[in-house]
């Protein structure tokens, strides 16, 4: 599936207050807002220096906001971050031209699932995650911190634009528990920019900006034939070959147990623990698995990927 991708796009993230019931975002105070801006070069998404902004010069960032030439990134940006910047800037030509990576897993999702997290989407698609919990954010700043919020809010940029570019390469979003998003070529013009994901007006009128029900437009049926299947790869130490194997995934898209034997001596348990994934080569992911005898990858990849990687050749498919 072939999809423009833009070629500008400026990552923003604020930190601030804690939102508290009843929620009334004219008291809830903006200590920083940083942004880091990316250009696509050659199919990949090349990030610029890091920026930050306090709330005395907030117009100069609204100024950069509504002239940039591309989409602006953010994860939870319709329903926090804009509503406590609306008390210091205009956003009427900063919102049509927003991508909110939260706010589009929502209305793409029957329901508010679990994992939708900037912190759990990150450690599931591009296995990295924040440094430390953001509920300590106004703590740290207030008692001088200043520095390290910085550096957080940098960071939170950084997983915002790894997730967003590896969504839009795989076509999928993983969620906690195996859940995962397929995506079709409406959702890909949404997480571009080309069609606006919400106008100025109607989030302006919204009061609740995430809602409870939310409208399913991914057909259930293609998403469960998508990813009924999954195929992993494994190279045994022992046997010095690559092994294949599949895992069937049932209709609560849970895993079911299957053991594979290797050359009859060696047994790996399928059932992978998700939260064990921690690094990335290309859309091969690496995976721990409880017998180190196993090195195993899994994604959407071919044999020629993992041969070339690993220069083995492939003895035996299960």
């Amino acid at each position: 599936m072939n999809i423009n991708l833009p070629k500008k796009v400026i990552v923003l993230d604020i930190e601030g207050d804690k939102v508290s019931k009843p929620v009334n975002f004219n008291k809830i105070k903006a200590y920083v807002a940083g942004v880091k801006e990316a250009v696509l070069y050659k199919g990949k998404y090349k990030l610029g220096k890091y920026d930050y902004y306090l709330p005395k010069d907030f117009k100069y960032l609204e100024r950069r906001l509504a002239t940039f030439p591309g989409i602006i990134l953010g994860h939870n940006l319709f329903a926090y971050d804009y509503k406590v910047l609306k008390k210091y800037m205009d956003l009427k030509k900063i919102i049509n031209k927003t991508v909110d990576t939260l706010y589009f897993l929502n209305k793409s999702w029957y329901g508010n699932i679990e994992g939708t997290s900037l912190d759990n989407l990150a450690l599931h698609n591009i296995g990295k995650r924040k440094k430390f919990s953001g509920k300590s954010i106004p703590q740290m700043w207030k008692k001088g911190f200043i520095e390290k919020v910085i550096r957080y809010n940098e960071r939170d940029l950084n997983l915002t634009a790894g997730v967003w570019e590896q969504v839009l390469l795989t076509h999928r979003v993983r969620f906690k528990r195996w859940f995962c998003l397929v995506l079709e070529k409406n959702d890909l013009t949404l997480l571009t920019g080309q069609k606006t994901l919400l106008d100025y007006k109607t989030w302006k009128k919204k009061k609740k900006v995430i809602d409870d029900y939310r409208d399913f437009n991914i057909r259930f049926q293609d998403f469960y034939r998508s990813y009924a299947k999954e195929y992993f790869y494994a190279y045994c130490n022992k046997c010095k070959r690559i092994v294949v194997w599949k895992i069937l995934l049932n209709s609560y898209f849970t895993e079911q147990n299957q053991k594979v034997e290797c050359n009859k001596h060696h047994f790996l348990n399928a059932s992978i623990d998700p939260a064990l994934a921690r690094e990335y080569v290309g859309n091969i992911k690496s995976v721990g698995v409880k017998d180190n005898n196993f090195i195993s990858f899994r994604g959407r990849v071919d044999k020629k990927e993992i041969l070339g990687m690993l220069r083995k050749k492939i003895k035996n498919v299960l």
